[in-house]
């Protein structure tokens, strides 16, 4: 797949629309573009386009839009992934794994086990460096969409920040509480919110709490997982059972 260059939303209807930042340089300094040059761009909220160079400078790169792309590689399914807080590298590999899935959002909290509990100025910082890390992966999986990054909670408002009408699935590691996702399979949802356990898993309070808001206790199978492995086995999992990725890819090829 050829390389896709990010420009900002608001400037879809600028009258001479620019890219900027890092995706700039790489043009203007790497690849040394010149006007007329085409190249494709999107704008991280389901819109790509074919666009074509018209003016090399300091400020940026401007271009001229030529058509919409249609997006084909953003699932159908809205797929929350609430994940119990990881170590900071830990949670780095997520948030690439997870957007090249094609979750929708991603939800951090703090849980009872959680081993990391970083200031609020980290979290700030950590933020900030999980939005750059999913724009980087958007661009190399090919989606049109960014993962949506929620800031950081505690369980209870993770919990309560489940729409009331997505499937609300909790994965945990003891099988005998626990139900094959199979068994769900009869159910089509539009959303489904899922919750991850941190390094240590859930407190059985947390898992008592999250049933009576509605969650259902899904396994992973017979084996433990590690936090950062179960995450992505889940999001994997409820993709190809709900989501897309047991369809052809023209399958899903709505304009988005």
């Amino acid at each position: 797949m050829a390389r896709r260059y990010f420009i900002a939303p608001d400037q879809l209807t600028a009258a001479e629309p620019q890219i900027t930042g890092e995706d700039a340089h790489h043009l203007r300094s790497v690849l040394r573009v010149r006007p007329g040059t085409l190249i494709s761009v999107f704008d991280g909220t389901g819109r790509d386009y074919r666009a074509k160079v018209t003016a090399v400078h300091r400020e940026g790169i401007t271009v001229s839009l030529i058509e919409q792309i249609p997006a084909r590689r953003e699932s159908l399914l809205s797929i929350t992934v609430a994940q119990g807080f990881l170590k900071d590298n830990k949670m780095d590999t997520l948030v690439r794994q997870l957007t090249e899935l094609g979750i929708t959002r991603w939800a951090p909290f703090l849980a009872q086990r959680s081993v990391a509990l970083p200031a609020a100025k980290r979290l700030e910082s950590r933020h900030r460096r999980w939005v750059k890390i999913t724009c980087e992966a958007v661009k190399q999986c090919g989606r049109s969409r960014f993962m949506q990054i929620d800031p950081a909670v505690t369980f209870s408002r993770a919990v309560a920040a489940a729409p009331p009408a997505a499937l609300k699935l909790l994965f945990w590691e003891d099988v005998a509480g626990a139900m094959p996702l199979e068994e769900l399979r009869v159910i089509r949802p539009q959303e489904v919110f899922l919750m991850i356990g941190p390094e240590g898993g859930f407190e059985p309070g947390e898992v008592e709490a999250a049933v009576a808001s509605g969650f259902k206790l899904v396994s992973m199978g017979p084996r433990i997982l590690r936090a950062e492995t179960a995450a992505v086995v889940a999001g994997a999992m409820v993709q190809f059972v709900f989501g897309d990725l047991n369809q052809k890819i023209l399958d899903n090829s709505r304009v988005v």
